[in-house]
């Protein structure tokens, strides 16, 4: 994932049994933090018997076996069921057999202009630390999805983008960081 661009298309879906994929707009950070970061490593076994596992921020949104978000963080082990890629290319609900966590210094934050992306066969929403909403976020991201439409972002450094970051202001400041 560190070597993502601008402008690379990724998959970010999958529909009657066809990958979708979709282009990196935007950068919004990267690179190492001086301290650790928290990363959640979610282990699953599919329904062939095959082990997996994908390896994100804590905060970072999932999707769940109905298409609602929850925080890596908050899978629950035996219960929560997520959303897989197989080999037919359906995504097929897999409960998590367990939650790790790790530390790590280096990240990468992006979105796709369809703001999901399958990653280690599981489909991940792009936004992370957010209101738990796919919905909303694709709205509040419309604006600089638009203007990257016209000026395409060059943004690729560690300090976060200028619109995520007002955005980022605005959710911890203005509403401490919780969904009214």
């Amino acid at each position: 994932m560190a070597e993502l661009q601008v402008g690379d298309r990724i998959c970010s879906n999958v529909r009657n049994g066809e990958l979708e994929f979709s282009e990196v707009y935007l950068i919004s950070h990267l690179g190492h933090y001086d301290q650790f970061l928290t990363m959640i490593k979610i282990e699953f076994t599919s329904s062939d018997g095959r082990k997996g596992q994908i390896r994100t921020t804590s905060t970072h949104c999932i999707f769940r076996e109905d298409l609602s978000v929850l925080y890596a963080q908050d899978a629950i082990p035996g219960e929560t069921k997520i959303l897989v890629l197989n080999e037919t290319n359906e995504l097929i609900p897999v409960v998590v057999d367990n939650l790790i966590i790790e530390k790590d210094t280096g990240y990468i934050s992006f979105f796709t202009r369809a703001g999901t992306v399958i990653a280690n066969n599981v489909l991940c929403s792009c936004y992370d630390d957010c209101p738990q909403s796919q919905a909303l976020m694709d709205l509040v991201f419309a604006p600089i999805r638009l203007w990257t439409k016209v000026f395409p972002s060059n943004h690729r450094q560690e300090e976060l983008h200028p619109y995520a970051k007002t955005l980022e202001y605005i959710y911890f400041n203005w509403f401490n960081g919780k969904l009214l």
